[in-house]
C-alpha cells in the first residue's frame, strides 16, 4: 500500500535573500530584524566614538547602518506609516551619535548637514531609478516590460510629458504597492524637469535637489509626507 506524502507543515514567515516575508506581506518581522540589527551596530560604534572623528564616525555608520536600511529596501515603499516612522528612529539615532546630539536636542539640522535622505524616501528614490533606466532601454527585461508609458487616444498636451500610464487598482490593500502602479504615480508626480534628465547620474541628482527645496520650503509634496510628519 502506497504510503501517502507526509503533510507540509505551513510557516507564519519565510526569508528570501535576507528578506523576511511574512503572510501578511506586513514587513514586520524584516523590519524588526532590521532594526535590531542597526541598533547592534550603533552601540558597538558608540563604545568606540571618543576615539573616532566625525568623518571616520560617518564612514562606519553608512557601512554598517545604512546600508542595511538600503538592502532590498524597494519592497518596503507603500508600507504604514507606523512602520516607517519606526525605521526612521535609527537614521536618527545614528545621527546623534556622529554629531553627539543629546536624547531631547533638536536633530533636523544635523540630518540636513548629513545629507542623508529619510527612510521612506529611500525606496522611492530607488524606485525612480529603475523606472528611468527601464525608459532609457538600460534596465532589465522583465521591468521594462511592466512599464508602460502614457499614450492618449486623442492628441493632448500630456502626452508629450513623459508620463507613465497607471492601472487601475482592485484592492486597497495589496493593490497599492503594485510595481506598475505604485512606479507610474511616483514618476507622474516628479516635475516634468526632472523626468527629462539626460542621464541617470543626472536624475539622481535633480532629485535629490528636489529633496532639498521641499524640505526646506516644507512643501506638501506627496513622495515627503511621510518624513514632514517624523519630527
Amino acid at each position: 500500500m502506497a504510503q501517502c506524502p507526509p503533510p507540509y507543515a505551513s510557516a507564519s514567515y519565510v526569508r528570501s535573500l535576507g528578506v523576511i516575508f511574512d503572510s501578511a506581506l506586513s514587513f514586520a518581522k524584516h523590519i524588526d530584524y532590521i532594526i535590531k540589527s542597526c541598533n547592534f551596530y550603533i552601540r558597538n560604534i558608540g563604545r568606540i566614538r571618543q576615539f573616532l572623528s566625525i568623518k571616520a564616525c560617518e564612514k562606519l555608520v553608512v557601512a554598517l547602518v545604512t546600508s542595511r536600511l538600503d538592502y532590498c529596501n524597494s519592497s518596503l515603499n507603500g508600507l504604514s506609516q507606523t512602520h516607517m516612522l519606526r525605521l526612521q528612529r535609527v537614521p536618527i539615532t545614528a545621527a546623534r551619535l556622529i554629531c553627539r546630539i543629546k536624547k531631547f536636542e533638536h536633530i533636523s539640522t544635523s540630518l540636513q548637514s548629513l545629507h542623508w535622505l529619510p527612510v521612506a524616501f529611500r525606496p522611492r528614490f530607488k524606485l525612480l531609478c529603475i523606472v528611468f533606466r527601464a525608459l532609457r532601454g538600460v534596465g532589465p527585461l522583465y521591468l521594462e516590460e511592466l512599464i508602460c508609458p502614457y499614450r492618449p487616444t486623442r492628441s493632448l498636451r500630456s502626452e508629450s510629458k513623459n508620463l507613465l500610464y497607471v492601472p487601475a487598482c482592485r484592492t486597497a490593500t495589496y493593490g497599492n504597492r503594485l510595481f506598475t502602479l505604485e512606479t507610474a504615480i511616483l514618476w507622474n508626480d516628479l516635475p516634468h524637469e526632472v523626468r527629462d534628465a539626460e542621464n541617470l547620474s543626472s536624475f539622481k541628482t535633480a532629485q535629490n535637489s528636489l529633496f532639498q527645496y521641499c524640505l526646506s520650503s516644507k512643501l506638501s509634496f506627496r513622495m515627503f509626507e511621510v518624513y514632514f510628519n517624523v519630527f
